[in-house]
């Protein structure tokens, strides 16, 4: 790892019992910043968001047409890059760490989940 990545692990290791985090994206029709606090998992040393609606979340939606964002976690921003994960078991273990998580919260249990989508976060220097 560099030290960027090194610095982004790190920084993660501290806050991963956070209760969430602030995603950028970039709106798919004005190219305007959009932010959304949002649900993360950290799990094997990588950053995974969940989209309980699939790719019809507008958020989802922008990722797929630009993937670059930048994440806040607890007051520190990051460049990164979203990335698609079609992985059916590995989607479920992030589902498991999130209902552990999230398990107080009512909308892990209220809200249907059967749509969810994995998306993991890259991180990239400037």
């Amino acid at each position: 790892m560099d030290f960027y990545k090194d610095s982004v692990f790190e920084h993660l290791t501290h806050h991963y019992k956070d209760y969430s985090l602030w995603l950028t994206t970039l709106g798919r029709k004005t190219g305007k910043p959009r932010l959304v606090q949002i649900w993360f998992a950290f799990v094997n040393g990588e950053l995974y968001i969940l989209s309980r609606h699939g790719l019809d979340s507008w958020w989802a939606k922008n990722l797929l047409k630009n993937n670059s964002v930048i994440v806040n976690v607890a007051g520190r921003a990051f460049s990164a890059k979203a990335e698609l994960i079609e992985d059916p078991i590995l989607t479920n273990e992030v589902w498991r760490y999130y209902k552990a998580k999230y398990r107080f919260y009512p909308q892990i249990y209220l809200f249907s989940w059967k749509k969810k989508k994995l998306f993991r976060i890259n991180f990239v220097e400037h």
